[in-house]
């Protein structure tokens, strides 16, 4: 079986509480405002699964059917890593604790495809894409990646495209010789989703369409922690959910 494991991409530090109120807006990360408005979009998330954390409340409208795991050994719809609830927090956090998201009032749509040590199948990804696309989500935010190219899983990705979910995933942290995004960050359909020495927006055109690569600078940022507290972290798993 094919497997995914970015366990040593995700680097943390624990922070117990913040030392004063943060409210992330779009201008933080050198966007504008111009393109934002208050539409309330469903944005699902590919990961490690449903948000856990003390510093955060579910909405009232929040249900099961939002989470789903597609883990062969079934053990609960709820992250247990970390890497999905820090992901999910700068899209969403609600405010508990002092740390209010992007997007405070996006519907989410939680996919857990990674088990307790962030490994997980391919198979698995494919579902919770599938999942997605089933829920009629608008955006998918996937911070994790494959240094091999799959079939299968790029004829997932064109289906969202053409079902017009925009598709924003991490490019990786180590990039190897081709020096080029993972998998799906590299397909055409997928906005790729990294890190580098300043922000930067470029595209690799050809003859059918154009591929998009979204660079911030690389810095730390402050997100919801697994079950208590809050943690800084860094890299292109910080990126996806910025930019989406």
């Amino acid at each position: 079986m094919h497997k995914i494991n970015f366990e040593n991409k995700f680097t943390k530090e624990i922070i117990p509480n913040l030392k004063s109120e943060i409210i992330y807006k779009p201008q933080d990360f050198g966007f504008s405002t111009d393109a934002c408005d208050t539409t309330r979009v469903k944005i699902g998330v590919v990961d490690s699964g449903a948000i856990n954390s003390k510093n955060y409340k579910f909405s009232k409208s929040h249900s099961r059917r939002r989470s789903i795991s597609f883990l062969e050994e079934n053990s609960g719809v709820y992250d247990q890593t970390g890497h999905s609830t820090a992901v999910s927090g700068i899209i969403v956090g609600s405010g508990l604790g002092g740390l209010t998201g992007l997007a405070p009032h996006a519907s989410m749509y939680f996919a857990r495809c990674l088990d307790e040590e962030n490994n997980g199948e391919l198979s698995a990804l494919m579902s919770s894409l599938l999942w997605c696309m089933i829920k009629k989500v608008d955006i998918v935010v996937i911070s994790l990646g494959l240094r091999y190219k799959s079939r299968l899983l790029h004829d997932i990705i064109k289906k969202l495209y053409e079902n017009n979910i925009c598709i924003f995933a991490s490019s990786g942290n180590d990039l190897g010789s081709t020096k080029d995004a993972e998998f799906p960050a590299r397909f055409d359909e997928a906005f790729a989703c990294g890190t580098g020495s300043s922000s930067s927006c470029s595209d690799r055109s050809s003859t059918k369409k154009k591929k998009y690569y979204l660079n911030l600078k690389n810095e730390k940022i402050m997100s919801l922690g697994l079950n208590d507290g809050f943690i800084s972290f860094s890299g292109s798993s910080s990126v996806s959910p910025i930019v989406a």
